[in-house]
């Protein structure tokens, strides 16, 4: 009597076990049963957007709402839709602009104020004078600048070193390209320091004064050239500036 009883009972239990996982079978493949899921899932996440502090949130819960209703209807979402040139502006040029704000920013380097070349006096200014070697009125396009035997004759401003040559009038010169179309050049020189295509630091010595080429006494003659054309250097350089 009492097995037969334990024998129902173990069948009863197998019974409602069996009806138990066919029950929850039956739900996980219910198309019910996961649309709930999703829709508390959505729910949750359309709640949660839609408190965030974004000026798209409207649209992705709008979007959201779309394909939850089965309409599926994307033109009412599309047409709200930023532009690519508004989102550029807004967004990207905003993410851009902040990126450079957070760059570590490198000071320009301090523009160089000219020097002067040499040791001495102004002896002879720029502009039409006569020339002491032919008597006739000619434009002295430097300047003259009485120093001492070899002086070391300095460059005014860095640069590269376009031109080392001798001629008669001028003696020994070096020429100096200091960019941006302004060269110096320093002639009489009794001895060249540098070799052409040297790069020269402001203050470095290019050679030593004399009176080589066309020179009665030891001095530099200077000269200021700007796009091709020559400059009082008083005024180019030493009073009003580069």
């Amino acid at each position: 009597m009492r097995s037969g009883f334990s024998r129902e009972l173990r069948h009863g239990r197998k019974k409602a076990k069996d009806w138990l996982d066919s029950t929850v079978r039956d739900v996980y493949s219910s198309r019910i049963f996961w649309q709930a899921v999703v829709s508390v899932f959505i729910f949750f996440l359309v709640v949660g957007i839609s408190r965030l502090p974004l000026a798209t949130a409207g649209l992705v819960v709008s979007g959201v709402r779309y394909v939850v209703t089965d309409e599926y209807d994307f033109v009412a979402v599309t047409k709200n839709l930023p532009s690519v040139e508004h989102i550029r502006e807004n967004y990207i040029q905003k993410i851009v602009d902040w990126l450079r704000s957070t760059r570590p920013r490198t000071p320009a380097p301090a523009k160089e104020v000219p020097i002067w070349p040499v040791e001495g006096k102004v002896i002879s200014g720029y502009g039409w004078r006569i020339d002491p070697e032919t008597n006739q009125e000619r434009l002295h396009e430097g300047i003259d600048i009485e120093t001492y035997e070899a002086a070391p004759v300095k460059a005014v401003l860095s640069g590269v070193v376009v031109s080392v040559r001798e001629s008669p009038t001028y003696g020994k010169v070096v020429e100096i390209d200091h960019g941006e179309g302004l060269v110096t050049l320093y002639a009489h020189l009794s001895k060249i320091t540098v070799p052409v295509t040297a790069r020269v630091k402001q203050g470095d010595t290019i050679g030593l004064a004399g009176m080589t080429g066309n020179a009665s006494s030891v001095h530099l003659h200077f000269e200021v050239i700007e796009n091709g054309r020559t400059q009082d250097p008083l005024k180019k350089l030493f009073e009003g500036g580069i």
